[in-house]
């Protein structure tokens, strides 16, 4: 997951990989055109694009679950912030959150075919993957925000477990 301020729109295009942004703004500057031009300069790069343009000042939980909810329905593969302080919260919020998510899962996995796994480990990195799936899967809609962060974090939790106890287990220490 990329995250993208405004200024820097013309090295996405050295980011062949990136297909779909997810342009996070307000609805304000929606309405006056000032999001035209952005879409002005990634047509010229032929980018494809979704708005998410329902960040209130001061970014809720919400404004995050409602724009990961479009960038998952949409399929974007990156995020572009543009306008003030509350749509650059709410779309670092969006990035980090999708990366997280991902980040835990293919935690969960390396632990799981880790040449240092144990039954142990075995045990933790399934209810890791478990976690994080259903995690990610829930984020993908914007209801019951709070619970979904709070599942997104338990795995992470899970994932911290597996590979903290093959480290010490790398040490020669008691687990």
């Amino acid at each position: 997951m990329y995250f993208f301020c405004t200024v820097i729109i013309k090295s996405v295009n050295s980011y062949k990989e990136l297909n779909k942004a997810l342009i996070v703004t307000d609805g304000v500057l929606t309405e006056i055109g000032l999001v035209d031009r952005l879409i002005d300069e990634l047509s010229k790069y032929n980018i494809e694009f979704a708005i998410y343009s329902g960040v209130k000042p001061n970014p809720t939980e919400q404004n995050i679950a409602d724009g990961l909810a479009m960038l998952t329905k949409e399929d974007c593969d990156f995020v572009i912030s543009f306008g003030g302080g509350s749509p650059h919260d709410c779309a670092k919020g969006i990035a980090l959150v999708a990366a997280t998510g991902m980040d835990a899962l293919t935690h969960a996995v390396e632990a799981y075919v880790s040449t240092a796994a144990t039954p142990i480990t075995y045990a933790v990195a399934i209810k890791a993957i478990e976690s994080g799936i259903k995690a990610i899967e829930a984020l993908s809609s914007s209801v019951g925000t709070a619970q979904k962060l709070t599942d997104m974090h338990l795995a992470l939790l899970h994932v911290s477990q597996p590979l903290n106890i093959q480290d010490i287990q790398n040490k020669n220490l008691p687990v």
